[in-house]
């Protein structure tokens, strides 16, 4: 039996800036110079071509496009080592500038005031940087945090409290993991 074909999306964006982006910035700076402006657009355009990848579809974070970039092999796309490494030295000095000049976070998308609040209240580092990539994801798409119930952030000391077999079998990471969701649900945006 073959599994049902889940259509993607006609337009698929991103929710931060994107390479497209960036190369509009660069050549509308002023404070850089026509070699910086030129050279940089050139190694955008470039990777994204390498990386065959449509521009408004590469974040414009380094942090996001590093390791696709280090796999890229100067045989595989026909240039040489030299100037494959000029291109990627040329990548992240633009990506660095957008960020500076733009104010692009290091990682994923920016998070709203609510959802930076519910962050902030998290006190155990370890439970807020498991959440928040998902905190991002919510945040750029514009999900509120008092509905976290509707994005499956759920009390689940609530259920293992009504159903205590199904719990009990399972791993204890697993609990913890239950447990860490439930008290960071806890904590009230409000």
């Amino acid at each position: 039996m073959s599994k049902p074909v889940i259509p993607m999306t006609d337009n698929p964006k991103l929710l931060e800036p994107s390479f497209a982006q960036a190369i509009i910035a660069i050549e509308q700076a002023g404070d850089l110079s026509d070699q910086h402006r030129r050279h940089w657009t050139c190694s955008l355009s470039q990777i994204a071509k390498w990386l065959d990848r449509p521009f408004t579809l590469i974040p414009a974070r380094w942090t996001s496009v590093r390791i696709p970039v280090a796999q890229l092999h100067h045989a595989r796309v026909g240039v040489t080592a030299k100037t494959l490494a000029n291109h990627k030295s040329n990548v992240r000095a633009a990506l660095r500038w957008f960020s500076k000049e733009h104010d692009v976070p290091v990682r994923g998308v920016p998070l709203s005031p609510e959802w930076a609040k519910l962050r902030d209240g998290i006190k155990d580092h370890g439970q807020r940087s498991k959440l928040c990539a998902l905190m991002r994801y919510c945040s750029g798409r514009g999900v509120d945090p008092r509905f976290r119930t509707a994005i499956g952030l759920t009390d689940r000391r609530t259920q293992r409290e009504r159903e205590p077999a199904a719990f009990a079998d399972r791993s204890s990471a697993q609990t913890r993991n239950a447990t860490e969701t439930s008290t960071i649900v806890g904590n009230d945006v409000g």
